[in-house]
């Protein structure tokens, strides 16, 4: 359930993050995993004679048995062996079967850890390995070679001591190796790895199920990475460990990513001047982080001669299980070790289960009271004559009239060309099948028919025989390839319908499984049933009693190590129902596998939920035995402090409760809360605020009970999208020679599978219906290691939008981009054609929104920071806070000093310098943008984000806000950005469309911090500068609507105007002013120049301040005419020119202004005024003024001055 619920200190951290690193995981469209073909250099087929060469109607005869080798029968496990029937070299057991086991951890962890928990297993869980599990080997981390790891070599010699006892009497094989503690690609040591040697080497040399592998990944990455002294070091071990142990096969290379074959050869050759025998009892063991072409096309070089060593894999990434990479190795015979179970907790392995039963992985295990995931002892009918039935082709296997096997035959009489007999063909479990023709099947190559062509077994005759836990069987070549025998579906055409050894992974109903027939019967014959799901209700088929049983056994469950109620053990019913999980899968892979709650396995022993997302749930069927005041006990783990409330039958019992910040996410502490109960049967709720890990429940009586907090089932579903389209669910798709691309599981929160090694000009069609025409957003989840020119997306032929894809941090780190397209109704062909390479895809959505959203978006206006200290000008407003769960040495140091704050450590250690610094804003609903300047160089695994919240962040407790605003810079997600200067929001490392953007839905005071840790902080520290925070187009404030001071600015009437004369006495000629039909005029009587100065003025009131005066004014042909405004304090009077107290306004000039001797408009706007702001003036003093407009000299032209709409507002 949540994102922080990952344990950066846990074991298998270092390896996890390498594989993540490393690539996309692949499951080839064919289904299956390469075209190479076994046949060159295998045995010719004399192995076991035809014993029945006589025409079918004389068959009768019942063919001989040879008794397999039984795990019975032996007492300790004998030395493998190398056999070379094949043309090539393969590691068999005593039993001529594959090595196939799990791992455990001793050697301090990754990272090392002086106190990890050393756990042995115990003799009844081995003996679970071999009978219910189907392994034979344990592999064993046993020490550590480390720059981090002190302790000396023998520090687990007792341990070791106990491992080869008990796996002898489990008889089981035992791989011993020295580990790296994380620090993989290198041998940090090679006097302690040969000290190792010397002692365990020479100890256990005699132990004939012990197998040594001389160092974990010597080398980093892929094989052309080692080098002339990396082979010299594998010759140094090999010496060492073959001068002490003569006779003990050896496991050299443990190639970290296994690509390379010519690399990996060349090194081999070398080994084998020096040492001419080393492979007739030695080995390469390699890991798997690589994609599984890659992988596969290394092992295929090793094929070509018993001249290169054998292979087998010891350490792969365990979700790889699900992409068939198991079932990859056993096509090859080769043996593998699976990366789990390293502490020894039983619940890994019904995790391994659940992934090599999703994929079908199949083999025959060793012990013979197994039944997984085949029968140890199956039933085979030798002698008997046979039908083989095909589910998935609906007919039963018959032989063409070419020899060639077909699935066509839609009836079985036991008569004809569809009867078969088995035949023994080997002590270790193979069959042959002797066909109507009296002819043996052959394997003739990958994807080819098998034929009816042999007259004697050979090797391409041999085939396992695997009995299914449905009853049905698989079948598994020896020889030619070692892919399942399976229906040929999706390869060329010519072979569809026939069979051949083309499959992989035997699934309930597949193409590669058959049903065997023994009666006459008619096809089509029944499918197999599917698991069921358990119907709705309480996880054990009936409440859990309550008062729980928290001290003593639990009622149902014999494995729960006490009778609390588990986390784990929710209802039944599924999403919305017993459950609401934000992402689709089960994050922890454990437990319960086909749910999307997210269990897993817990370092005390047992399960919990982790990933607890805020507004999940979870519920549970109790039996309250007494109505009455309960205390509820939750055991809880956090980083950082939690919160969930606890409801029943949809009533808040709690509240929000906060959980304990515990110092990490597998830290568990109790805690306490009171409730008051119901009696009966009812459904509790458990609602996460997220922050925390749970992992069970006591309910005792007691407490002072609680009252009723309102109404809980809160959560309501999530509109479903309009429109989704998986990757995967093409209708049409380029295909070979043109291009190709792959399937592989995703790790993306949905858990289906993604499209990826998508290349330039790969495309992809659906079949899409769109609800109606209109704006839609368009969302593409889609990952990428470094980035890539993307794709284009075309409906019915029209391009629609084009994407480009910004680094998302790996193949498997999905983002979610977004954008609004415009799209018509109906049915449609969608398209996708990829521009650039490098790019994963998982999905399409499409809503359909307001068409305001299609339109183009105005200029992004930012308004001023609302930060008072953003520039560090002290430590004013900034608070330092500790990110990590407790005060240790070297926990970093925060300054803000010399304008700047700056992120340093005092000493040397990963995982302890987690600090924070934060300030405080008030802000209102809206959106924000953040940025701000930072500095660092030669960082290395270290973090930096921003988050905003309305909780006050605390010392001691990571601290995650009401959301994340920017991802400032990460060594893992952002490697190429190690040393940096310039703004956050241009980094590169925040992959959102709008870096630093935020929403605030409830104005309020916030906490704005940044924190920073992991490693180190480089060679200066990271700095940071001039934090801003802004509201992304503030709403802009109309200033009021200003009072206009005239009364009658409009002329209405002629109401508080008084006309003047400007002249110094009346004179024919004078000019007039009327005001009239809402306007004021100046007009002229007669004809002549200089006497037509005319004034009119009213009266106002104004206190002190500055003013803005405005007119329309309009007029033609104006000729040595000026037009002027003043006020002042004193009265105009007839006769007497007027200056006021200052000017106001130059209107018009006709020597000053020649080029507007015909206007109309505002008079601020006319040009004439040549101040800073016409119009514009200041009253120092209150008082009643007079305001004045005159005009005059020659003419006031052909219109007259017209005037109207005087205004005088206060500016402030």
């Amino acid at each position: 359930m949540a994102s922080n619920d990952i344990n950066l200190a846990g074991n298998k951290l270092a390896r996890i993050i390498k594989s993540a690193l490393l690539g996309a995981t692949i499951v080839t469209l064919s289904g299956c995993f390469g075209v190479d073909s076994d046949n060159d250099g295998i045995e010719s087929a004399v192995s076991a004679p035809d014993t029945t060469t006589q025409q079918p109607d004389d068959s009768s005869q019942p063919e001989p048995e040879i008794p397999d080798l039984a795990l019975a029968d032996i007492e300790v496990r004998d030395r493998p062996h190398i056999d070379t029937s094949l043309g090539y070299n393969v590691i068999q057991t005593d039993m001529n079967t594959s090595l196939r086991g799990v791992s455990l951890s001793l050697d301090g962890g990754d990272p090392y850890n002086a106190e990890q928990a050393k756990t042995i297993p115990t003799i009844e869980q081995l003996e679970s390995l071999v009978h219910d599990y189907g392994f034979n080997t344990l592999h064993v981390y046993l020490e550590g070679d480390a720059e981090q790891n002190p302790d000396a070599v023998g520090v687990n010699e007792t341990l070791a001591d106990e491992l080869v006892e008990l796996t002898r009497q489990a008889k089981m094989y035992l791989i011993i190796t020295i580990g790296n503690n994380g620090e993989n690609g290198a041998i940090h040591s090679m006097e302690k790895s040969l000290a190792f040697w010397n002692l365990y080497g020479a100890k256990y040399k005699d132990e004939t199920h012990v197998i040594y592998e001389a160092h974990n990944e010597p080398v980093s990455l892929i094989n052309e990475n080692w080098t002339e002294q990396d082979w010299q070091r594998q010759a140094q071990m090999y010496e060492a460990i073959r001068t002490v142990a003569p006779d003990t096969m050896i496991l050299l290379g443990s190639f970290m990513s296994f690509y390379g074959g010519s690399e990996a050869i060349a090194g081999a050759d070398s080994l084998k001047e020096q040492f001419p025998d080393i492979w007739d009892n030695a080995a390469f063991a390699f890991h798997a982080y690589w994609d599984l072409p890659g992988v596969e096309s290394t092992i295929a070089a090793f094929k070509g001669s018993t001249d290169y060593p054998a292979l087998v894999n010891t350490e792969f990434w365990p979700g790889d299980t699900k992409n068939g990479y198991n079932e990859a190795f056993e096509s090859h015979h080769i043996g593998w070790m699976q990366f789990e179970w390293l502490g020894a907790n039983n619940l890994d392995l019904g995790h391994i289960k659940y992934s090599l039963d999703s994929f079908g992985t199949v083999w025959r295990p060793d012990s013979g009271v197994a039944t997984w995931p085949a029968a140890g002892t199956p039933t085979v009918p030798f002698g008997e004559e046979i039908g083989l039935y095909n589910r998935a082709g609906h007919a039963f296997l018959s032989v063409d009239e070419s020899g060639n096997l077909m699935v066509s035959d839609h009836s079985f009489d036991g008569e004809g060309q569809d009867t078969f007999v088995v035949v023994d063909a080997g002590d270790d479990g193979h069959v042959a099948l002797k066909a109507a023709n009296g002819k043996y099947l052959t394997v003739a190559d990958f994807g080819t028919p098998m034929t009816a062509t042999a007259d004697e077994i050979g090797s391409t005759e041999k085939l396992k025989w695997l009995e299914l836990p449905s009853g049905d069987i698989a079948l598994r070549p020896w020889a030619g390839s070692g892919h399942l025998v399976g229906l040929i579906s999706d390869g060329d055409d010519a072979h569809t319908g026939y069979i051949g050894s083309a499959g992989d992974g035997a699934l309930l109903n597949g193409a590669n499984t058959f049903l065997v027939v023994t009666e006459a019967a008619e096809a089509p014959l029944p499918m197999l049933d599917e698991p069921s799901d358990n119907p709705p209700g309480p996880f054990y088929g009936q409440a859990l009693p309550v008062p729980t049983n928290g001290a003593g056994a639990h009622p149902y469950n014999m494995d729960a190590p006490n009778g609390r109620l588990w986390a784990a053990d929710y209802d039944f019913g599924g999403e919305g129902v017993a459950y609401h999980d934000s992402s689709a899968v089960n994050l922890g892979d454990a437990y319960r596998f086909d749910e999307a709650v997210d269990v897993e396995a817990t370092n005390e022993g047992y399960t919990a939920v982790g990933f607890f997302e805020d507004e999940e749930w979870m519920e549970y069927t109790i039996d309250v035995a007494q109505a009455g005041n309960y205390i509820v006990t939750l055991r809880t783990a956090s980083a950082t402090g939690g919160l969930f409330n606890l409801e029943s039958n949809c009533v808040d019992l709690t509240g929000t409760v906060a959980t304990p910040n515990t110092g990490w996410w597998d830290i568990w502490q109790d805690i306490d809360v009171e409730v008051t109960l119901e009696t009966g049967v009812q459904k509790l709720r458990v609602v996460s605020g997220g922050g925390f890990n749970l992992m069970n429940m006591d309910i005792q009586a007691g407490g002072e009970g609680s009252t009723e907090f309102g109404e809980g089932c809160q959560w309501v579903p999530e509109e479903p999208a309009d429109v989704r389209v998986e990757a995967e669910e093409w209708t049409s798709v380029i295909e070979l020679p043109d291009g190709e691309v792959v399937l592989e599981t995703t790790q993306d929160v949905d858990g289906n599978q993604n499209v990826g090694y998508i290349d330039p000009g790969d495309w992809m069609e659906y079949s899409v219906e769109i609800p109606e025409a209109g704006c839609y957003i368009a969302d593409y989840r889609v990952a990428t290691e470094s980035g890539s020119e993307g794709f284009t997306l075309s409906f019915d032929g029209v391009v629609t939008d084009t994407v480009t894809i910004p680094p998302t941090g790996g193949w498997q780190s999905w983002i979610t981009l977004s954008n609004a397209i415009e799209l018509n109704g109906g049915m449609q062909t969608m398209r996708f054609d990829a521009i650039g390479g490098a790019q994963n895809v998982n999905w399409f959505e499409f809503n359909l929104v307001d068409a305001s959203e299609c339109e183009e978006q105005g200029e992004v206006v930012l308004g001023d920071n609302l930060l008072t200290n953003g520039a560090f000008d002290d430590a004013t407003g900034w608070t330092v806070v500790s990110q990590w769960g407790e005060d240790v040495d070297g926990n970093g140091v925060v300054t803000v000093a010399d304008g700047v704050a700056s992120f340093t450590e005092t000493v040397a250690g990963p995982w302890t310098k987690h600090m924070g610094l934060y300030t405080t804003i008030e802000l209102q609903p809206g959106t924000y943008q953040f940025d701000m300047d930072m500095s660092y160089e030669n960082i290395n695994e270290l973090w930096g984000e921003v988050y905003i919240g309305s909780m006050q962040p605390l010392d001691h407790s990571e601290y995650n806000g009401d959301q994340q605003v920017i991802k400032a810079y990460n060594s893992w997600d952002c490697p190429d950005v190690i040393t940096y200067t310039g703004l956050a929001t241009e980094s590169g490392c925040d992959l959102n469309e709008n870096p630093g953007r935020f929403e605030i839905t409830e104005a309020g005071t916030y906490y704005l911090l940044f924190r920073s840790g992991a490693n180190t902080y480089g060679t200066t520290g990271v700095t940071l500068d001039n934090w801003t925070v802004k509201q992304v187009n503030p709403p802009v404030t109309e200033p009021p609507v200003a009072t206009n001071l005239i009364t009658n600015g409009s002329f209405e009437d002629d109401s508080g105007w008084t006309v003047v004369s400007q002249w110094g006495e009346d004179v024919d000629g004078n000019g007039v002013v009327t005001i009239a039909d809402g306007v004021a005029t100046f007009g002229e009587t007669v004809a002549g120049p200089w006497t037509k100065h005319m004034g009119m003025y009213t009266v106002v009131d104004l206190q002190p301040g500055t003013y803005q005066f405005d007119m329309d004014m309009s007029y033609a042909d104006i000729n040595e005419l000026w037009g002027e405004v003043y006020i002042g304090t004193t009265q105009p009077e007839d006769h007497s020119e007027y200056n006021g107290d200052q000017q106001v306004l130059v209107a018009y000039n006709s020597w000053d202004c020649p080029d507007a001797i015909t206007y109309t408009g505002a008079a601020t706007a006319s040009g004439c005024d040549g101040s800073d702001n016409p119009g514009q003036f200041e009253i120092t003093e209150a008082g009643t003024y007079y305001l004045l407009f005159r005009s005059g000299a020659n003419t006031y032209g052909t219109t007259g001055v017209i005037l109207d709409n005087w205004s005088l507002v206060a500016v402030e």
